[in-house]
């Protein structure tokens, strides 16, 4: 499994409109990607920084589906602070679950 990581900057007055973009139209379009696995998408109301870490289930997968990003970013640009977009990919190396009482 691997994980992309993408941190976005956006306008704080602008923060709930950049939530409805992420459920609306980019967490979507995500979705329907091949090997896309899951996705979360974090928000701090308060700076506009915004995250989202997408799950897939192959490096190929993952690396295919950057060619999206650029378009995806330029659709909400009239909300972001900076048109900065951090992104990395990560490979799984170990699951922790919960350990007994």
């Amino acid at each position: 499994m691997y994980a992309r990581v993408v941190k976005i900057e956006a306008r704080p007055d602008r923060i709930e409109e950049c939530i409805r973009i992420f459920r609306e139209v980019n967490g979507p379009s995500i979705a329907r990607q091949p090997g896309f696995d899951h996705g979360h998408w974090w928000a701090d109301r308060d700076t506009g920084e915004a995250v989202s870490v997408t799950f897939w289930d192959t490096a190929e997968h993952e690396r295919a589906s950057r060619a999206d990003v650029p378009a995806l970013i330029t659709g909400m640009a009239h909300v972001l602070a900076t048109h900065e977009v951090s992104q990395h990919s990560y490979e799984r190396v170990h699951d922790q679950h919960p350990i007994g009482p």
